[in-house]
């Protein structure tokens, strides 16, 4: 895997901020970079991550095709503007391509995320908005795999509502593919070490095609809200409690 990254920080009058124990975004900070990655070799397991010979891609799991596979993906994040640090953006977009005659794959995701921290403000609320898209494949009877693979999975340095979208959905019933999804994330922080929120989603399939059944007809996937606490209590220990809602979409 070869990557770039560009990293640019500012500091103010009194230097940079004093670390605290619960992870924040630095308002002064931004950063942009690019990734690539390339499979060298996957399991060819028929059904699993490959086609089988002369069958259709209906057969195929959201994981196939991985062998010999090409990931593009960049980032840009962080605060862009000295008149107000608080106003904040994060994005990432994400192609997945495979040439190979019997594992074509053309996939993508992306998502945009701007937000505002009210840092004048009790409890220092911040208020983000997101939209993210993972491409599914409206035609599971070719042999073109358009349905995005998530691959690695990982909780990432951000918390609630930055990878797993949706304790429910997200972790237990459907994981970033063939989806799109809107989100609205209100955290604050009653105190230095606690961090809470409450999160909102809006889950809709990109394609009903892809799941070749006739009874999922709508793409109304599902809607659901999380309430979160994070504390830090030391450098070593975390304690978290999640509560979240799900409500599924009809004939969904």
């Amino acid at each position: 895997m070869c990557s770039q990254r560009v990293v640019r920080g500012c500091r103010d009058g009194e230097g940079l901020r004093p670390p605290t124990r619960v992870k924040k975004e630095i308002p002064d900070l931004w950063s942009a970079g690019f990734d690539f990655l390339h499979v060298y070799n996957a399991d060819s397991t028929p059904g699993t991550f490959s086609f089988p010979s002369g069958e259709p891609s209906s057969t195929l799991s959201i994981f196939g095709n991985r062998n010999g596979v090409n990931v593009y993906s960049g980032y840009l994040a962080g605060s862009f503007f000295k008149f107000d640090p608080d106003i904040r953006f994060h994005s990432q977009f994400a192609l997945q391509r495979n040439d190979a005659v019997d594992r074509q794959v053309k996939a993508a995701a992306w998502y945009v995320e701007p937000g505002y921290k009210f840092s004048a403000l009790p409890l220092t609320p911040q208020l983000n908005l997101r939209y993210a898209h993972f491409s599914g494949d409206p035609n599971p009877q070719d042999r073109l795999k358009q349905t995005y693979d998530p691959l690695f999975t990982t909780g990432g340095d951000r918390g609630f509502g930055s990878w797993f979208l949706g304790e429910i959905f997200g972790q237990y019933i459907s994981p970033n593919s063939n989806l799109n999804v809107a989100m609205a994330h209100l955290k604050f922080s009653p105190l230095d070490p606690v961090e809470a929120g409450l999160i909102y989603y809006d889950f809709h399939f990109d394609q009903t095609a892809q799941f070749n059944n006739p009874i999922i007809t709508s793409r109304n996937a599902a809607q659901e809200v999380d309430f979160y606490c994070v504390w830090s209590a030391a450098e070593w220990l975390t304690v978290s409690g999640v509560l979240g809602f799900a409500v599924p979409g009809r004939r969904a």
